[in-house]
């Protein structure tokens, strides 16, 4: 099925998309210089943890404000953070999602087990001077805007090997949010959470991708990130401060859109994201 999903005309049209992403990319800032190859033994992770206030509100209260997902509120806080990070108005982050989009009629994904993961570059160009409104206005517009929810970078890039998009990924830092795993434990009497460790998910020789990474969840009621990191690439100092712009950002988010008064509609709401920038 993605064999054929890259011979379409709708898989076609969406090259020059993908290109204009990937020539868009600037390499993050770093304490290090490394280019050889990242193990698992070279990364770090620190943890971070919102409030369960703070996450109720995130779930529930943000959203109606924008019309956004949890997703446009955590890369919005990413890709401000980022951006005063790097002293630049846009940013290329990688972001990982299911896999399972629509393509062709008869794939039935329900009776698999497992990952489809599909990883991706998103352009976000905030202007964080014109306000926090704005910024979540415009990356809520530039996710919208993403054809097939990523999907088809994968198949240009390994299956047709598209020219333009050869080589190493356009990023340096891939971004995921995994969902509510309460909702997955509270909704029956059979599963629960374990309490102890699970250990490592794969050996010291495992070769990495990315020299950053941050994957989210919800759990417990609180919203977790594990921020991963190449030692080999930043000091341990630069990550606590780049973790804690984050969690500053991603507060003074909430912050605006519990104070707003009105709900505010976008492009994208009516159908018309890309129509309208």
């Amino acid at each position: 099925a993605l064999t054929e999903y890259g011979k379409s005309r709708r898989l076609q049209s969406q090259s020059s998309y993908w290109k204009k992403t990937a020539d868009r990319y600037d390499p993050l800032p770093a304490d290090k210089s490394y280019t050889g190859l990242l193990r698992a033994k070279d990364m770090s992770t620190h943890s971070m943890r919102l409030g369960t206030a703070q996450t109720r509100l995130l779930l529930q209260e943000v959203p109606r404000v924008y019309h956004t997902e949890i997703n446009d509120i955590l890369l919005c806080a990413l890709a401000i953070t980022i951006c005063q990070w790097a002293s630049t108005q846009k940013t290329i982050i990688g972001l990982e999602g299911h896999g399972r989009e629509h393509i062709a009629d008869g794939i039935d994904t329900s009776r698999t087990v497992g990952w489809f993961t599909n990883i991706y570059p998103v352009l976000l160009e905030v202007s964080i001077d014109k306000g926090l409104g704005d910024a979540i206005k415009a990356v809520k517009e530039q996710l919208r805007k993403v054809p097939d929810k990523g999907l088809g970078y994968g198949v240009l890039k390994y299956i047709n090997k598209a020219a333009g998009l050869a080589g190493r990924p356009c990023w340096d830092i891939v971004f995921n949010y995994l969902g509510q795993v309460d909702n997955v434990v509270s909704s029956g009497k059979w599963l629960a959470a374990a309490g102890e460790s699970r250990g490592n998910s794969s050996g010291e020789g495992q070769a990495v991708n990315d020299q950053l990474a941050v994957n989210g969840v919800v759990q417990g009621g609180e919203l977790a990130l594990n921020w991963s990191y190449s030692t080999l690439h930043y000091d341990k100092e630069t990550i606590l401060n780049l973790v804690e712009s984050y969690q500053s950002n991603l507060e003074a988010l909430i912050g605006h859109c519990i104070q707003q008064k009105a709900n505010v509609y976008t492009p994208s709401d009516y159908g018309l994201g890309l129509e309208v920038s």
